[in-house]
C-alpha cells in the first residue's frame, strides 16, 4: 500500500478540515403561539401545521408538552 512520501504540514490538515465544524441548529417558532417546534411537525401547545389546526389538543398533550419542557430545563 502506498505510503505518502512526507508528513503533510499542521496548515495543509487543517486548511482540509476547515468545514469539519459543528453548525448551531435553527429551532423555528409557531407562528401562532411563538412555541419552540421541530420543523415540518405540528405544534404541540396548539396543534397547528401551516396556518391551519391539524390536532386538537387536549389536557393529556398539554401534560406531556409540559413534562418535556420540565425534563429539557
Amino acid at each position: 500500500m502506498p505510503v505518502p512520501a512526507r508528513k503533510k504540514s499542521n496548515p495543509s490538515g487543517k486548511r482540509r478540515r476547515s468545514h469539519d465544524h459543528l453548525t448551531k441548529k435553527v429551532i423555528p417558532a409557531c407562528p401562532q403561539c411563538a412555541a419552540p417546534i421541530k420543523p415540518h411537525n405540528a405544534c404541540l401547545t396548539c396543534g397547528f401545521y401551516a396556518g391551519r389546526q391539524v390536532i386538537t389538543v387536549g389536557k393529556a398533550i398539554a401534560k406531556a408538552v409540559k413534562k418535556v419542557a420540565k425534563k429539557k430545563a
